[in-house]
């Protein structure tokens, strides 16, 4: 009897346990700088600038958000290094980087009786006390100091630095709006370092 009760004792006492190894990898997770093009989405995203039929134009979207939406969560942290910098390019605007092994709209391919598609642009946009976007929480802003450092780099000038994604409750996932227009990606984020290179 006393064997048994011990028995069924075990998944009590090894749920502390659990509870810490869960909260753990989350931790892990969103603190993960390692970053890879999503290309599975990026590649759905540019069908649906060339699709004909509405229908699958919202399919694709569907999907390819789904994916996104995994890929940036709010809290992930990317960082830009001497492999894969960020950069401002004439496409950015004043607050906005983007990676520079990754500057976007390339031909993606030719589809017939459809036309060209091209993958979208990606771009970072961090947001300050005086420039914000409605519905960006001010603790979400970049430090002035840390943005008066990204005015005074200057264009197609790689950088390191790390971002982290913050919530954007206006956009197409938790951190993104998606233009369709411009075919253009924007993830809101948090500039928390920055780094000229030598």
């Amino acid at each position: 009897m006393m064997w048994h009760t011990r028995l069924m004792r075990i998944p009590e006492i090894l749920l502390p346990l659990a509870a810490i190894i869960i909260v753990c990898g989350m931790a892990t997770h969103a603190q993960d700088a390692s970053f890879e093009i999503p290309w599975a989405a990026f590649k759905l995203l540019a069908d649906s600038t060339v699709e004909t039929c509405p229908l699958c134009v919202t399919q694709d979207r569907r999907k390819a958000f789904a994916i996104l939406s995994k890929e940036f969560m709010v809290g992930r942290r990317i960082t830009g290094d001497s492999a894969c910098g960020f950069v401002k390019t004439k496409e950015c605007g004043a607050n906005e980087v983007m990676l520079a092994c990754y500057k976007g709209r390339e031909f993606y391919r030719d589809v017939p009786g459809k036309g060209k598609a091209y993958f979208p642009l990606l771009k970072f946009k961090l947001h300050t006390d005086g420039d914000h976007l409605v519905g960006i929480q001010k603790e979400d802003y970049t430090d002035s100091s840390v943005a008066a450092m990204l005015a005074g780099v200057a264009s197609d000038e790689d950088f390191e630095g790390e971002i982290t994604i913050i919530p954007f409750a206006y956009g197409d996932g938790p951190a993104y709006k998606y233009n369709a227009t411009e075919n253009t990606l924007v993830v809101q984020c948090k500039i928390i370092r920055l780094n000229k290179k030598k």
